[in-house]
């Protein structure tokens, strides 16, 4: 029982202890006999105290009838991180257990109680035979899966017993459709006092067999301060490679590496950091990633203009991919109407659509995964052709590479519905073609990789930067260089030539000359690619 009107515990007794003392003092000075005058201040007092308490209007809090129906649902974390013993103490798990068993016990005269499991999905649970064995706490998602069960029916509140928040990707933990209250039951120390932790791991995916593929990997050391983590990598439980990388306290480090997937049978491929000594967790020491491998063979179209030195060792090269489906049109000449010929090489079913030279409808050009220009200039496409292949590049994802100093003669692509979609800047540039006779060179200097060049995938011949760096510096110099203008936001520029224009020779052209706070021209020729995504 209760008061309407809230008064602190001295209010209480001030009000009663007057009434006592006004029913006193009514009869003190009364001519009775002590025996009556007793018994009247009993009753004056009784009647006094009645009054008060009717002043202060007593309530009784009783449950509703339909109290029993109500339903309070009791969450418990089961992720791996519940194993941990913080300190002496017991381990999270116990810990979350006695909190529940009070909980039933203490909700059990008013609600009904059911105890649920919670960790990469929800389960009925059972107190006596909990295990912590899932990979992650989805908070957010538990608490829609019980909304969802228990949608119609009246709930008292949810509780959610847990050592931590979500660790599921999604940053959303939005609960929407329930009003029952949601109460949070934390175990365990917030603190993490020793500790390394593989923290993330994703790999690319092989687009060609015997690819190669980038592993990232990101890890972080607490407690252990600069000591350095060791991360071994195993590829179907095979050892690939040891990184020691240093680490700072706190801080995240990252490490890639460079692998070799089995371009015929799945490779899961698991990085780990030893557990060191007094470190509260092993659990999250290891993380692994599934690298599938490559599907179907992917198409790739190689247009030519004009037949080049180029052409036949590219098509040669191209042809020994076994990964690798691959298309050809080179340009002949004109017949005798006036129409353009061209020799195609091709499969049957795709032959039809590139007598043309190129493929008239979006869908066609689609089927290819990747399209090759080479001494192609704009005027050799329509505007339909042109409009197709950027959607090409902007929408269907596909590959592009332009070569060839006729691609980049005169006006070139700029202007075309091709310009936005090349990872150049066609307006920032000369229209010129030099040959290496109107170059000033040091002798022999090859095409240099930049340091975005040595770990990029479409220039990294090798298994590290180094050795990609000395496969660059045999190849031969360049016969003839294009100026195409400098890299568009985001673009990469892999390659660079160190090489001064002269017109006419022995003369410095200084239109040529770049500004100090310029990005550098991108420069390429027949033997060269351009630099890019």
């Amino acid at each position: 029982m209760r008061f309407a009107v809230a008064l602190p515990w001295w209010g209480y007794a001030l009000a009663f202890g007057a009434a006592l003392a006004l029913a006193w003092y009514s009869y003190a000075t009364a001519a009775v006999a002590p025996r009556a005058r007793l018994g009247l201040t009993a009753l004056r007092a009784l009647t006094l105290l009645l009054l008060v308490a009717a002043v202060l209007r007593p309530v009784r809090l009783v449950p509703p009838a339909s109290a029993r129906d109500r339903v309070v649902p009791i969450l418990v974390d089961v992720s791996r991180s519940m194993r941990i013993a913080d300190g002496a103490g017991p381990a999270r798990l116990q810990q979350a257990r006695a909190a529940a068993d009070t909980l039933v016990a203490a909700l059990a005269t008013s609600y009904k109680t059911e105890v649920w499991t919670f960790g990469d999905g929800v389960a009925p649970g059972d107190l006596g035979r909990l295990q912590a064995t899932a990979g992650r706490s989805d908070i957010g998602g538990a608490l829609t899966a019980i909304t969802d069960r228990y949608r119609g029916r009246a709930l008292g509140g949810i509780v959610v017993i847990s050592d931590g928040g979500d660790t599921t990707a999604s940053d959303d933990t939005r609960v929407d459709g329930t009003a029952a209250p949601v109460f949070t039951v934390g175990v365990g120390t917030p603190a993490i006092t020793r500790d390394r932790e593989v923290v993330a791991m994703t790999a690319g995916e092989p687009r060609l067999a015997d690819s190669t593929v980038d592993v990232h990997v990101s890890a972080s050391s607490t407690g252990y301060g600069s000591q350095p983590l060791d991360l071994t990598l195993t590829a179907n439980g095979r050892p690939v490679d040891v990184r020691r990388v240093p680490a700072s306290d706190g801080a995240p480090v990252h490490a890639v590496f460079t692998v070799s997937p089995d371009p015929t049978a799945p490779t899961v491929y698991q990085v780990s950091v030893p557990v060191a000594p007094g470190e509260i967790a092993g659990e999250n020491n290891t993380r692994s990633v599934l690298v599938e491998p490559p599907g179907r063979r992917r198409r790739l179209l190689l247009v030519e203009g004009a037949p080049g030195y180029e052409h036949t060792f590219l098509k040669r090269a191209l042809a020994h991919d076994p990964s690798l489906d691959v298309d050809s049109v080179v340009r002949k000449g004109v017949a005798d109407d006036g129409r353009p010929t061209f020799f195609v090489q091709a499969a049957a079913s795709r032959a039809a659509t590139l007598a043309a030279g190129f493929p008239e409808q979006r869908a066609e050009l689609f089927a290819y995964d990747a399209v090759v220009f080479g001494n192609v200039e704009a005027a050799f496409f329509s505007r339909a052709q042109l409009e197709s292949t950027a959607a090409f590049v902007a929408q269907r994802g596909g590959g592009l590479l332009v070569f060839g100093g006729r691609s980049f003669e005169q006006q070139g692509l700029a202007g075309t519905p091709l310009d936005e979609v090349l990872p150049v800047d066609m307006s920032d540039r000369r229209a010129l073609v030099s040959r290496v006779s109107n170059v000033e060179a040091p002798a022999g200097t090859p095409v240099a990789l930049t340091a975005d060049g040595a770990d990029h995938p479409a220039t990294r011949s090798g298994a590290t930067a180094a050795d990609a760096r000395r496969m660059w510096q045999a190849l031969p110099p360049l016969a003839s260089v294009s100026i195409v203008g400098g890299p568009r936001p985001g673009g990469d520029v892999t390659t660079n030539t160190n090489v001064r224009f002269l017109d006419p020779p022995g003369i410095r052209l200084a239109a040529m000359t770049e500004p100090a706070d310029r990005p550098p021209r991108a420069v390429t020729g027949p033997r060269a690619l351009v630099p890019g995504d």
